[in-house]
């Protein structure tokens, strides 16, 4: 697959545990710089038309990257898709289409390591410093990779991305409060907040 085909835009969308203002490093190997990604979910007419270009897509890079192998050779190989399918308890697809893209947060070209980010727009197309959380409505500037995973033996394509536009953030609770209050129970003591020094504080991970 040409590696100087074009960027393009995907249908908006939701997102789901996205890491684009800062990559995710939980699982990454040592000196690496970690990985960008986030899930986007599509239904409808766009879920379709999104997986028919990609089905395209990943079947040409499968052919190949398997091509010269003999007829019992191929077969052992599967199709590498970017997508999920989702589907309910029963086993039956909701319609809704979950689509996996991915950006290494470093390249090397020429040998030289060059630290990558994901830009980010509005939906006026300015660039802008927006935090992206799961639930927010986005669009995807991506483009299909072909890639070959020989221990797995799947050859398909890989979605990257750098950018990313965000078109309505999700409503989320605010804070404090929320519970509503309970008469006759605990009030506090004078001087306690909300997250004492003394027993330690949890907060919640951003959703990036």
């Amino acid at each position: 697959m040409d590696r100087k085909s074009p960027y393009r835009p995907s249908a908006p969308g939701i997102a789901r545990y996205p890491w684009v203002n800062k990559p995710d490093t939980k699982f990454a190997a040592p000196g690496s710089a970690g990985v960008f990604k986030t899930d986007l979910i599509l239904e409808g007419e766009a879920a379709v038309k999104e997986r028919t270009r990609v089905d395209a897509e990943a079947q040409a890079a499968f052919d190949a990257e398997t091509e010269g192998m003999t007829p019992g050779e191929k077969k052992k190989w599967e199709l590498y898709v970017p997508y999920t399918v989702e589907e309910d308890d029963e086993g039956n697809p909701t319609g809704r289409i979950i689509f996996h893209f991915k950006q290494s947060a470093s390249i090397t070209v020429e040998g030289v390591a060059k630290p990558i980010r994901i830009a980010i727009f509005n939906a006026a197309d300015e660039p802008k410093e927006i935090p992206v959380f799961g639930g927010d409505t986005i669009r995807v500037m991506h483009k299909p990779r072909a890639i070959k995973l020989p221990s797995a033996k799947k050859a398909g394509v890989r979605l990257d991305f750098l950018k990313v536009q965000v078109l309505k953030k999700a409503e989320r609770d605010s804070q404090p409060g929320g519970f509503g209050s309970v008469e006759g129970g605990y009030m506090g003591e004078e001087g306690e907040s909300g997250f004492g020094a003394s027993s330690g504080s949890a907060t919640a991970d951003a959703d990036y």
